[in-house]
């Protein structure tokens, strides 16, 4: 919360985005985008693709809500 607040009250020229980075359960996405994370990384990576997929679905249409990004990881690089 500290860094969307700093975020919020550095009165920049330009906008300011605040990423999560490898979050790995929707719960968390979800928490992020609450405190108003301006984007937001799924990694599914770790589960089964078909799951990672539908994940991914699903952290999209919830950030669709708050107008945030999102950038997944729904594999590995072998």
């Amino acid at each position: 919360m500290a860094v969307v607040n700093a975020a919020e009250e550095c009165k920049a020229n330009i906008p300011v985005c605040v990423h999560l980075d490898h979050g790995e359960t929707l719960d968390y996405i979800g928490k992020a985008l609450e405190m108003g994370f301006t984007s937001v990384m799924y990694d599914g990576s770790a589960l089964p693709y078909e799951e990672s997929v539908q994940n991914t679905q699903q952290a999209v249409y919830m950030a669709q809500r708050t107008g945030a990004s999102v950038e997944a990881e729904t594999g590995i690089v072998p």
